[in-house]
């Protein structure tokens, strides 16, 4: 997969930027594997101006030979989500 390049921040130009990533506990699989709710959002370091924020529940680690269940996430997703709706803005 391609990075995402990100554009400049449309109030300051500026092109410091980088995703911010918050994870709080959220529960626990049937198998008792936590799950953590994560929220990513691309941050202008030098206005602080804030883009849109992807959130998604996230396993805190996986079973080798069982699939991902289709309600979680990865971090790389959501990731990549904040970048696109970053670049997605009013321009």
């Amino acid at each position: 997969m391609d990075e995402i390049k990100l554009d400049a921040c449309p109030f300051c130009g500026g092109t410091k930027l980088k995703v911010e990533k918050k994870s709080r506990p959220f529960g626990r699989t049937g198998l008792d594997i936590p799950v953590n709710n994560v929220s990513c959002s691309v941050r202008c370091n030098r206005c602080y101006a804030r883009g849109p924020i992807a959130s998604g529940r996230v396993l805190a680690y996986s079973i080798r030979g069982l699939p991902q269940p289709s309600w979680s996430a990865t971090i790389s997703e959501l990731n990549e989500q904040a970048k696109t709706m970053w670049n997605q803005r009013a321009k």
